[in-house]
């Protein structure tokens, strides 16, 4: 009482940690996010049918996340855009080094220097690095390594 389900979801948990929660909302994708870092096993939409509810209830209590289909499009997609804007977490410890070494000003030759390795590999690790941060030169890679705090 006098709580919404988010809350609950979450007062539930610290309490009973190993306890599975089935969400069942009229919410759409802005509230399974929170639903789900609340600690919620399963979601799903109050028009599910009466099979759908039975068949999610045994899904969470087998341990599985089942999520209602009409929503799952629009979460797949959303885990897409944000996987594209991480691209960056999938540098290398090399790479990240590297990037420290460009924001210092530091030439291909010198950083293979310091690094040991060939010039002709940094320069490969450079191309992999404004790959994935979705750059094309030096000064921009510095720029999105700091602003996505990486450096």
């Amino acid at each position: 009482p006098g709580m919404d389900g988010i809350t609950a979801t979450r007062e539930i948990k610290k309490r009973l940690p190993d306890v599975n929660i089935l969400v069942l909302t009229l919410y759409a994708e802005d509230y399974i996010k929170q639903a789900i870092e609340a600690g919620a096993s399963g979601y799903l939409l109050k028009d599910s049918d009466t099979e759908q509810i039975t068949s999610a209830i045994h899904q969470v209590h087998s341990g599985l996340s089942p999520i209602a289909l009409s929503i799952t499009r629009d979460l797949v997609m959303e885990f897409a855009k944000i996987s594209k804007s991480n691209r960056s977490y999938l540098l290398t410890k090399r790479q990240i080094e590297i990037l420290r070494l460009i924001s210092d000003g530091v030439s291909s030759r010198e950083i293979g220097e310091q690094l040991f390795i060939s010039a002709s590999t940094v320069k490969r690790e450079i191309r992999h690095i404004f790959d994935k941060l979705g750059v094309s030169d030096r000064s921009h890679a510095v720029s999105q390594a700091i602003k996505r705090q990486l450096i």
